[in-house]
């Protein structure tokens, strides 16, 4: 394949290294062009941050913990459209469950490919998935927590094989 543009809802483009991360030459990368994430979300995530500030006064944007900074709201926004829309449903138990930390990075993924945020931090999807009323765990001593939800399909190489 060539560096060219491909025919795509969302701008697709074939580059070695893009947003600072190096990739193998020639893997498909699906980029579209950055939006203004929509009021709503982002007056949903205010409203959570809010709240978790309230009942969970050691979660920073990084996770549980002491020293970092309040969750961000258009990352909270994105991890909120993630878990309202994406490609993940609501499971009882937390054994079926998945970690945070790891559906973080699916939720970045699926924020690249919409356009809203591409970095969300660990935080950012907790504080989203107490606002909604999942099952949240917190796994002690680490800034992590066993959420509740299953993802129904992986994100990024779905559309990356649907694309080609």
């Amino acid at each position: 394949m060539t560096d060219e543009t491909v025919d795509n809802p969302f701008v697709a483009t074939i580059r070695g290294a893009q947003n600072g991360f190096t990739r193998p030459a020639g893997m498909l990368s699906l980029v579209p062009e950055r939006r203004e994430i929509p009021r709503y979300w982002l007056d949903e995530a205010h409203a959570a941050i809010e709240a978790a500030a309230v009942t969970h006064p050691d979660l920073t944007w990084a996770g549980f913990g002491p020293g970092h900074a309040a969750p961000i709201p258009e990352c909270v926004a994105t991890a909120l459209a993630f878990l309202k829309c994406g490609p993940v449903v609501a499971v009882r138990t937390l054994k079926t469950g998945r970690g945070s930390y790891g559906l973080k990075h699916a939720a970045e993924c699926w924020g690249r490919l919409i356009g809203f945020e591409s970095y969300i931090g660990n935080g950012d999807l907790i504080v989203a998935a107490l606002h909604l009323g999942l099952r949240v765990k917190r796994v002690l001593r680490t800034p992590n927590a066993f959420i509740g939800v299953r993802l129904i399909r992986s994100t990024c190489s779905t559309e990356l094989r649907s694309a080609v």
